[in-house]
């Protein structure tokens, strides 16, 4: 059997991280090759989106993004006061979090000049069935359902009560 030390495993995920934010570092050049400092504005967005709980490379370019296009402080900045309250809310998952940010983003500017801008990952985008979250548990319907009503009032259609000893030894069970 192979065992992987815990020493070992932090060296692989740091291996990856480096890669992935070379990757992030490189996507950002395209769109912003005259930022001044660009990799240590990506390194800190990267960072700042982690604690935010923001995992995914899609959603973690999107952040990036978003960063680079408001600035690195934009959760602090008083003209967006709507950032900090996006990703401070218990309400909404990490993808609908950068989800919100993004439309935000797009309604006080405007659509970017850039159409390419959007991190083209289609592939790493979570599907609505995967995202976790708990954005999750809210459904919202377009017309109110009727009440719903038993198909019999005889109780005899229903399936015998089980009865359960709660008082028995755990010893019983296997």
């Amino acid at each position: 059997m192979l065992a992987i030390r815990a020493e070992q495993m932090a060296a692989i995920e740091r291996s990856r991280w480096s890669a992935f934010v070379d990757r992030a570092c490189a996507y950002a050049q395209l769109h912003w090759p005259t930022y001044p400092d660009l990799r240590a504005s990506v390194e800190h967005a990267l960072s700042t989106a982690r604690a935010y709980d923001i995992e995914t490379e899609f959603d973690l370019l999107r952040y990036v993004s978003i960063a680079l296009t408001l600035g690195a402080t934009f959760v602090e900045d008083r003209r967006f006061p709507w950032a900090a309250d996006i990703l401070q809310s218990p309400t909404y998952g990490a993808h609908t979090k950068v989800d919100l940010l993004w439309q935000m983003m797009l309604a006080e500017f405007g659509e970017l000049n850039d159409p390419e801008l959007a991190p083209d990952l289609d592939d790493d985008e979570p599907d609505e069935a995967e995202e976790t979250g708990a954005d999750q548990d809210v459904m919202l319907l377009e017309e109110e359902l009727p009440p719903a009503e038993p198909e019999s009032e005889d109780p005899g259609e229903l399936p015998p009560d089980i009865e359960v000893d709660t008082d028995a030894d755990d010893e019983d069970i296997r």
